[in-house]
């Protein structure tokens, strides 16, 4: 669960009333800004991956299709769809007082992009769309304090359910962000590029007064190659997300994310399927501190994630495809995805 929720968590359970409405929703923005655009950024830079790799790959050495071979033209487009669900429930201690958190988000993305090539240079650009809806709720003894005719009368938002039930506040709202992110690799060799990304998200609660800018860059260097039959791909990068939340009386103030990421897939290409599997460590490399005030819980700045899909050259010039992801290592959070992808050379 991210840092910053956290802050929002002390809020609600030290407040005793006061801006309970506006620090429930804070809660709930938080958490769905921060994961919504760790996954936005984590998808885009798959599929420019994924994109750019078989590209090289069937440079390279050409991908066989019934027999034929896969075109390779200058120009593509692509599109990846995504179904998220992430989790989590910690316990901990604040002022005494035991917090348990339960967290739900579900998140709708949809990202397409088109790129060219210039020789050995290649640059694109992605767009996207994502919708998150968001729950959270909080059980303390702290919060049976609350005076609940100031919380239905603190106001707060029409975009946000927030209910206050014994010693529980539940908050959920949706929200939908829209993403830009050029991007632009140079082939050093047919195996090896680096890839750079930058971008801008916009996110908004629907109906509410509340928002987000994010500002994101990526940069990897990514490896691709075929042996007869088997497709090995392979990146090392840095990610970078600065995140910036507006919420009514709420102080949120702006978090830098730098997070280290290293991932292999490989396949093994049958006619026109290429079934595969592939695995990704991330590591957060600050705000890994646990707030003060807080005890009993530890920020895991660790995550694995593990993918099975599988591609299908359906055309000389068109691949579509379809996976499954979890995330298997993070002690805090569950995540799990669905995800179609479609590839088109021109």
């Amino acid at each position: 669960m991210p840092n910053l929720s956290h802050r929002m968590i002390l809020a609600v359970c030290a407040a005793a009333g006061m801006l309970a409405m506006n620090a429930g929703v804070a809660i709930a923005q938080n958490q769905v800004v921060e994961e919504t655009n760790k996954q936005l950024g984590r998808q885009i830079s798959d599929a420019i991956a994924r994109r750019t790799s078989t590209r090289i790959t069937s440079e390279a050495i050409g991908t066989a299709t019934s027999g034929a071979v896969t075109s390779d033209k200058d120009s593509s487009a692509w599109f990846n769809g995504t179904y998220n669900n992430l989790s989590s429930n910690p316990t901990f201690s604040i002022g005494g007082d035991t917090v348990t958190i339960d967290t739900n988000i579900d998140i709708f993305q949809a990202t397409a992009g088109l790129d060219h090539r210039f020789g050995d240079f290649f640059a694109g650009l992605s767009t996207s769309y994502a919708r998150a809806n968001a729950t959270v709720s909080a059980t303390s003894p702290a919060i049976a304090n609350i005076d609940t005719t100031e919380f239905s009368s603190a106001g707060g938002t029409s975009g946000v359910s927030a209910t206050i039930a014994g010693n529980t506040i539940k908050a959920s709202a949706s929200s939908n962000s829209y993403a830009v992110n050029p991007y632009v690799g140079y082939m050093i060799t047919p195996y090896i590029y680096p890839l750079a990304i930058v971008g801008y998200t916009r996110s908004e609660v629907v109906d509410a007064d509340i928002g987000a800018d994010t500002f994101s860059s990526d940069v990897s260097i990514n490896y691709a190659d075929r042996i007869d039959h088997w497709i090995a791909r392979g990146k090392v990068g840095w990610r970078y997300l600065r995140i910036s939340v507006d919420v009514p009386d709420v102080d949120t103030p702006s978090v830098d994310q730098h997070t280290f990421y290293a991932g292999a897939t490989v396949g093994y290409k049958t006619g026109m399927f290429l079934p595969y599997f592939m695995g990704q460590y991330e590591r957060l490399l600050n705000n890994t501190d646990t707030p003060d005030g807080i005890t009993g819980l530890s920020i895991d700045p660790n995550f694995l994630y593990l993918t099975a899909g599988v591609d299908i050259d359906v055309m000389p010039d068109l691949t579509i495809g379809a996976a499954g992801q979890a995330e298997v290592l993070n002690s805090l959070t569950d995540s799990y995805s669905a995800i179609v992808n479609l590839r088109f050379r021109f």
